[in-house]
C-alpha cells in the first residue's frame, strides 16, 4: 500500500468515528465518476472491512452533456461499481428536463444540484442510509468561503461546508484535490472529466479557474486564510445559535406570528434577524430564494412611536407594528389538500390578507346590479383559483410563458414573486394576481374573449385594510 493510501484511510477512519457511522451502517455514497466521487468510492471500499458497512453507490445523469460524454462517463461508473463488488443505483434525466423544471429561475447548474440533493435524499430513506457520502474537498471549502465573501454573507455562511449535517457527510473536507490525485494516479484508477466543469460562464467555474488562481498568486496563504475563517466563523455561529435559544420564539401559526416589540426591539441586531430569517424558513421550507439581508435589516430597524406602524412587505412575507405588539403575515389562497384551490361560485369572496380583493361572478344575460370599477374578465365551464404548480404557463400577447418569466418581464418587483394566485378555466390560465400588488394582474387573451363564455367576473373592491 502506498503512503498516500494509508494518509487518506486514516483520514477517513478518524473521520467515520466523528460522525458517528457504526458496524453494519448502509452508507450511500454520492458518485458522479469524477476524480473526487472516485477517490472516494475506492477508498471508502478499501477500509468497508474496518467499519462494517453496506456501501450503495449513487449515480445521476442529468442529462446536460453531450450524448457521447455521458455513455463514455457511465461506462467509468459501471465499470468501477462492478470491480468493487458495490451495488450502484442510477436515475437518468431526460435532455432539458432540467432547464424545463427551473420553475424558481435558480439556473441551470443551482437547478441540477437541488435536484441532486432531493433525489440523494430519497435513495437514502430507500435504501436505509444513515448517512450520504459526499466529495467535497478542502478545495471547495476555499471556493464556498470566498465565494459567501464576495455575496456578503454572515457568519452562517462563511463557516463554510459542514463536514456532516443530519444526513450528509463529507469525510474529504480536510484533504486537498492535489492529494486526491496523486491518490488515483497511483492507483490506476480511471475516472470522468465532466466538460461542464471547465464552463466559466458558471460561477464557481469562473471562480476556480479564473478569480481564485490570481489571488492565489497575489495572496499565496489564502487557502490556509480562509479555511481560518471558516473555523473561526463556525465558532461565532455556535455563539449566536446558544445565544438566539435562549431567546423566546417567535409565536408562529401558517398565516401570521407576533412577538412583543418592546422585547424585539431590545434584542441585539443580529439575533432580530436570525428570528426573521428563521421564521421565513418555517414559511417557506422548500424555497430556494434567498431573502436579502438588507430587506430584513430595514425590518428588524423597525422602531416607531405610532401605535399602528408598516415596517415593511416583500418576498412573501409582511411586517408591522400594532400597539404592543409585532405582527408577520403571509398572503395565502385557503389551502385544499395538496393544493390552494376555490372553486369560483356567484358571490363574493376575498385573497390575501394584507388587501381584499372581491370578485362577483354571474351570469351575462341580464342587467347588472354593480357598475365595473377596475377590470372585467370572462371564463368558460367551471373557473378555479389556486397556487402555482411546476410547469404552470400562460398565454399572453407574446405567446405562451413561464410564470415566473412573465412576472419577471412584467416589471413585478423579486420581493412580490412569492405568493401569488392563478385564475383557471378548462381553457388555461386566465389571469396571475401577486397577492402584495393586486392591482398588477396579469391577464390572458382567453380571460377578455367573448366567444362562448358563462361567466363574467368584476372586481369589485380592491383597498389596504388597517387592523
Amino acid at each position: 500500500m502506498n503512503s498516500i493510501a494509508e494518509t487518506l484511510q486514516t483520514e477517513l477512519l478518524t473521520s467515520a468515528k466523528k460522525a458517528g457511522l457504526e458496524p453494519g451502517d448502509t452508507l450511500c455514497i454520492a458518485y458522479s465518476g469524477g476524480p473526487d466521487s472516485t477517490a472516494l468510492l475506492s477508498l471508502l471500499k478499501s477500509i468497508q472491512s474496518e467499519l462494517v458497512l453496506d456501501l450503495r453507490a449513487i449515480y445521476i445523469d442529468h442529462g446536460l452533456r453531450t450524448l457521447d460524454e455521458r455513455r463514455q462517463e457511465l461506462r467509468i461508473v459501471r465499470s468501477l461499481c462492478r470491480s468493487l463488488d458495490i451495488p450502484l443505483y442510477i436515475k437518468f434525466l431526460p435532455p432539458g428536463y432540467i432547464t424545463r423544471h427551473d420553475d424558481e429561475q435558480l439556473g441551470t447548474e443551482a437547478s441540477a444540484r437541488l435536484y441532486r440533493y432531493v433525489f440523494l435524499h430519497k435513495m437514502a430513506e430507500i435504501t436505509g442510509s444513515r448517512f450520504t457520502a459526499l466529495g467535497h474537498t478542502s478545495d471547495d471549502q476555499v471556493e464556498t468561503v470566498l465565494m459567501r465573501c464576495i455575496q456578503g454573507s454572515g457568519p452562517e455562511g462563511l463557516k463554510g461546508i459542514s463536514s456532516q449535517t443530519e444526513w450528509l457527510w463529507r469525510p474529504l473536507l480536510n484533504i486537498s484535490k492535489a492529494d486526491l490525485h496523486e491518490y488515483l494516479s497511483k492507483s490506476s484508477l480511471s475516472y470522468s472529466i465532466d466538460s461542464s466543469n471547465t464552463d466559466t460562464a458558471f460561477t464557481r467555474n469562473y471562480l476556480r479557474h479564473t478569480l481564485l488562481p490570481s489571488i492565489r498568486e497575489a495572496f499565496p496563504g489564502v487557502d490556509g486564510a480562509l479555511q481560518t475563517l471558516a473555523d473561526k466563523m463556525a465558532a461565532v455561529e455556535a455563539v449566536l445559535a446558544e445565544r438566539e435559544h435562549s431567546v423566546p420564539e417567535i409565536r408562529c401559526s401558517d398565516t401570521q406570528a407576533e412577538y412583543p416589540y418592546d422585547d424585539f426591539v431590545e434584542l441585539p441586531l443580529y439575533i432580530r434577524v436570525r428570528l426573521v430569517y428563521r421564521l421565513y424558513n418555517r414559511w417557506y421550507p422548500g424555497s430556494q430564494q434567498r431573502l436579502p439581508y438588507r430587506f430584513v435589516r430595514q425590518l428588524c430597524d423597525c422602531r416607531a412611536a405610532a401605535t399602528y406602524y408598516r415596517c415593511g412587505e416583500g418576498y412573501g412575507i409582511r411586517m408591522e407594528k400594532r400597539r404592543g405588539l409585532l405582527f408577520w403575515e403571509r398572503p395565502v389562497v385557503p389551502n385544499t389538500k395538496n393544493s390552494y384551490l376555490i372553486v369560483i361560485q356567484t358571490g363574493s369572496f376575498y385573497l390575501g390578507t394584507g388587501s381584499k380583493i372581491r370578485f362577483l361572478s354571474k351570469a351575462i344575460e341580464g342587467s347588472s346590479q354593480f357598475r365595473l370599477k377596475d377590470v372585467e374578465f370572462y371564463s368558460k365551464g367551471v373557473c378555479v383559483i389556486r397556487s402555482k404548480r411546476d410547469g404552470d404557463m400562460i398565454r399572453l400577447r407574446g405567446g405562451r410563458k413561464r410564470i415566473n418569466e412573465a412576472l419577471r418581464e412584467s416589471g413585478i418587483p423579486e420581493e412580490n414573486r412569492s405568493e401569488i394566485a392563478l385564475i383557471e378555466d378548462q381553457r388555461g390560465i386566465l389571469a396571475v394576481i401577486p397577492l402584495q400588488l393586486p392591482r398588477t394582474i396579469l391577464w390572458s387573451p382567453f380571460a377578455k374573449s367573448l366567444e362562448e363564455v358563462d361567466t363574467r367576473f368584476e372586481i369589485m373592491e380592491l383597498k389596504s385594510e388597517r387592523r
